[in-house]
């Protein structure tokens, strides 16, 4: 007898994981790490050596309750929290669905099967590359939400499955953090933290980089094969490629008009303004948003629609993304939760006291076993280099690791769990914006993970001998 198991969707796992961190919060003794300013880094880092056990505070059902809120917001100071990358996903749906109207998508998505019949697969390893490559220089992460809705038709029209574009997307992006060169908000922010130039051990990662790489490529393309030798190998349900079909047929229009051309300028230049905002003037989502709203109305009035038909198609495509929106904020309430029940601090300390006094190699090895735990409570790169750096570098100086090392411990650890975790709204946006579950999701990507593994404990165990 066939027995079907129905995976929960992701806002019910996630309002389960903080159900149960409110749970837990009543019984793991909990304590705090002192704060200082960090001159350099311009936050507050934990002082080493401070960690003093305090009053518990558990989370009750109203703290449960408001958890999804306050994860969106601070229901108590109204500072922001997930609010301006929900701002920025809503923005960027209406955008998009500006575009699509003008008929630009079906003409380049039309264009791109005529030209690439019987050489699709040379999509894959162009993409990932440049995508890794993105993820390892800090160019694009969340920024990475705004180009499903563009890339699903074009590879569905190719032959390939959503699971694909996922990949392609947010794997090959995450692979290039994993093993991070010069990202600034994960090797830089960690290095200043540990107190060690960003360039050490660049070698190592970038061999790591390249192998994991090519590696998620070759796995990817495995996977692609088998789709478009047989669609019924697919991990998704095919039914939902109804939801993003483009008529790319030869009878399609694939001709670019002029005004297509005019808005396809608008587009690359919306993409170029943003790109350079965030890498030379420190913009974030305030100020991306700003741009592909401005774009929204040079769009509309470019296609000469009417200004009632121009909010409308901006007001539609928001709301097709407002299902992603509202993950952000959900999937950031279990951080919430864990924050407010001073937990993290707790189970810092415990790792720290863990490692201490261990052999140089399985130091190395459980620190990145220790980074990946402590990336399911803090998906943050950043955060987590703030949080965990201070304690964790003079650890290795202890235990005679080069501090370079526990850096890239990190990177890795971090890294590798932001590839699976319901706590990173990244993954669960992209997930949800191409409509595939996480049980596929899982079983696409396990033997990448276990692949990787095996590479960065072995890289980790080579370095400190």
């Amino acid at each position: 007898m066939k027995i079907n198991i129905k995976v929960p969707s992701a806002f019910t796992i996630l309002l389960g994981l903080t159900v149960l961190v409110a749970v837990l919060s009543w019984f793991i003794p909990v304590g705090q790490f002192e704060r200082r300013i960090d001159e350099t880094l311009g936050r507050e880092v934990p002082v080493a050596g401070s960690f003093r056990y305090t009053e518990s505070t558990p989370q009750g059902p109203g703290d449960v309750a408001l958890a999804p809120i306050s994860g969106f917001y601070d229901a108590d100071s109204n500072q922001a929290n997930a609010i301006d990358v929900v701002l920025f996903v809503l923005v960027v749906g209406g955008f998009m669905n500006l575009v699509n109207q003008t008929g630009l998508f079906q003409s380049l998505v039309t264009g791109m099967t005529e030209r690439l019949k019987g050489r699709e697969l040379f999509l894959i390893p162009a993409m990932m590359l440049a995508f890794a490559v993105a993820g390892s220089t800090g160019a694009m992460y969340e920024e990475s939400l705004t180009l499903y809705i563009l890339v699903i038709p074009a590879f569905l029209a190719a032959g390939f499955d959503r699971l694909t574009v996922v990949a392609v997307i947010f794997l090959s992006i995450n692979i290039g953090v994993v093993a991070s060169t010069i990202n600034p908000y994960a090797t830089i922010i960690a290095s200043t933290a540990a107190q060690t130039a960003f360039t050490d051990g660049i070698g190592p990662r970038l061999a790591v980089w390249a192998i994991g790489t090519a590696f998620a490529i070759a796995w990817t393309m495995r996977y692609a094969k088998r789709v478009l030798a047989d669609p019924t190998r697919s991990l998704v349900n095919t039914d939902d490629n109804q939801h993003y079909r483009i008529d790319a047929s030869p009878n399609g229009a694939s001709r670019i008009t002029a005004m297509q051309w005019l808005v396809l300028a608008v587009f690359i230049a919306a993409y170029t303004v943003m790109f350079t905002g965030v890498l030379v003037f420190d913009w974030w989502m305030a100020q991306m948003s700003a741009v592909f709203l401005v774009a929204s109305i040079v769009v509309g009035l470019l296609a000469r629609f009417s200004e009632q038909d121009i909010v409308e198609h901006f007001l539609e495509g928001a709301r097709q993304l407002l299902g992603v929106a509202m993950i952000i904020g959900v999937a950031r309430g279990v951080v919430v939760i864990m924050d407010d029940s001073q937990m993290t601090d707790t189970l810092l300390h415990s790792a720290s006291m863990l490692l201490d006094g261990m052999p140089k190699v399985a130091f190395i090895n459980l620190m990145y076993w220790v980074q990946f735990l402590i990336g399911f409570l803090v998906p943050s790169s950043s955060g987590a280099a703030v949080l965990t750096m201070p304690i964790m570098a003079p650890l290795g100086d202890l235990a005679g690791v080069d501090r370079s090392l526990v850096v890239s411990a990190y990177q890795y650890g971090n890294g590798m769990m932001n590839i699976v975790t319901p706590t990173n709204a990244t993954l669960i946006g992209s997930l949800m914006l191409a409509r595939v579950g996480l049980d596929a999701w899982y079983r696409f990507v396990w033997p990448i993970l276990l692949f990787m593994t095996v590479l960065i404990m072995l890289t980790l165990s080579l370095g400190v001998l």
